[in-house]
């Protein structure tokens, strides 16, 4: 009976992959992008997912990515090493483990070092850590924001140091929010963009493409991460004009309920997908769906 259950267990499992876009940016911008899919070791254990590109040379590509393991399911930061041959994950180191759970890595780079600063929104606040190469661990150096920021995205690019991001209780909805840092150094509100759809949630870095800034964003119109929209981005007199460009989806040949996250740095584009990789779990979230939509048409 034991073995039947954790049978049934693993069929119901949503996991999460990792991929990278050929031809990364002029990819990402072409008409149908192309990704090569990463080969996880650790695939019977946990997932990998929000990956943050932390360094290329021409054999390998280091990622910060949100570590979930199935028996514990508490986010952890993970430091992943990927052959650029294969393809394939060589070595996994775990740099940050919190009670609460930990996602979204996302990566600073000043005055010659490097910080990191998850998601932890369980714990109220963004957090600002320093990454110690030897040790490799992430030491905390200070808070960011005390609110409960989700996938909090810190960019200088409009000229001054600002922080976007989507906060509990609805982070998955259609309001953007802009945060600045007070005489304190600690980030508060300083504006909000809504928009039309709900597609508000950051999916990464802010990046430029022929001389343009873009913003990934998630689509949770239907379902969380369902997709990754490519927006263009301008900001003057303290207003920002957001438009439309494309939207990626995933055409992985299994884990095909959505793609959440896209990041780029130096040539390399990296994403996440995820789905439920058995016929099991595919029905079975059908039919979650399909209830949820008669009961809310009633």
């Amino acid at each position: 009976m034991n073995k039947l259950k954790q049978w049934y267990k693993k069929q119901l499992r949503h996991e999460w992959t990792l991929g990278f876009v050929e031809n990364g940016l002029d990819g990402v911008f072409s008409d149908k992008p192309k990704y090569v899919w990463v080969k996880n070791p650790y695939a019977e254990e946990c997932w990998f997912a929000d990956p943050f590109i932390l360094d290329v040379t021409d054999t390998t590509i280091t990622l910060l990515v949100e570590e979930m393991r199935y028996a514990v399911h508490v986010g952890r930061i993970a430091k992943l090493t990927i052959d650029r041959g294969t393809m394939a994950i060589t070595d996994m180191k775990i740099i940050l483990e919190e009670p609460t759970h930990l996602s979204f890595p996302n990566i600073l780079r000043e005055n010659g070092k490097i910080y990191v600063y998850p998601e932890n929104h369980d714990s109220g606040e963004l957090n600002l850590y320093e990454y110690d190469e030897g040790k490799e661990q992430l030491v905390k150096v200070r808070t960011l924001c005390k609110q409960p920021l989700t996938d909090a995205v810190m960019t200088d690019v409009f000229g001054k140091r600002q922080i976007y991001s989507t906060q509990m209780p609805n982070p998955n909805g259609n309001v953007l929010n802009v945060y600045e840092a007070n005489e304190n150094g600690v980030f508060i509100q300083s504006l909000s963009i809504s928009f039309a759809d709900k597609h508000a949630r950051m999916a990464g870095q802010f990046f430029t493409y022929k001389g343009k800034i873009y913003r990934p964003a998630q689509d949770c119109n239907k379902v969380y991460g369902g997709a990754v929209v490519i927006e263009d981005v301008q900001f003057g007199a303290d207003k920002i004009q957001i438009h439309y460009v494309k939207t990626l989806k995933s055409t992985h040949p299994v884990l095909r309920k959505g793609m959440h996250t896209l990041n780029e740095c130096n040539g390399v584009v990296v994403i996440d997908v995820h789905g439920y990789r058995y016929f099991v779990g595919r029905a079975t979230n059908l039919l979650v769906r399909i209830k949820k939509r008669l009961f809310d048409v009633c």
